[in-house]
């Protein structure tokens, strides 16, 4: 008897599944504390830009940089947007258009984790679902880019060579 050739697409081990289907994969979604990133005058808390960003670069030490650039260059590119509103209607339209494109960061990150496995870092993708949840306003999306910004520089530094 000659061995049957296996249909295209399916491995030679392939067996139908027997029992249940396997559970499907669940987005953990995070419960973030809630998070301020002005002080008590309205302006940013310093610990975004130092102490925490550090933490946050460390966190996710082993992820591409390229990884980072690619969500910190479409974060900075809303920034852009946003930017070039002038006045507070203007501001807040603007805004009210860059919010969904933000919030999209999220699927975007678990995607990304999805198809990179083990380069991308589970503290990466918490970092991005906790930021996306917690930005409310332009004022939070500006202290979350500046937040962004210093975690690029500190993620740079701990990952040069030499």
């Amino acid at each position: 008897m000659t061995p049957q050739r296996p249909q295209q697409g399916r491995p030679r081990d392939h067996r139908p599944h027997q029992g249940s289907a396997p559970p499907p994969r669940a987005i953990r979604d995070p419960q973030p504390q809630p998070c301020r990133y002005r002080g008590a005058e309205g302006q940013l808390d310093r610990f975004w830009v130092d102490g925490g960003a550090q933490v946050a670069a460390e966190s996710f030490r082993d992820l591409p940089s390229t990884q980072l650039r690619r969500f910190f260059s479409e974060v900075k590119g809303l920034g852009r947007q946003l930017s070039r509103a002038k006045g507070d209607d203007s501001r807040q339209q603007a805004w009210a258009r860059i919010h969904p494109q933000f919030a999209m960061l999220k699927s975007r990150v678990v995607y990304a984790a999805g198809r990179l496995g083990k380069d991308m870092p589970g503290a990466f993708v918490q970092f991005v679902i906790n930021h996306v949840a917690w930005v409310e306003s332009v004022e939070d999306f500006e202290a979350f880019l500046s937040h962004f910004e210093a975690v690029v520089g500190f993620h740079r530094y701990l990952n040069e060579k030499g």
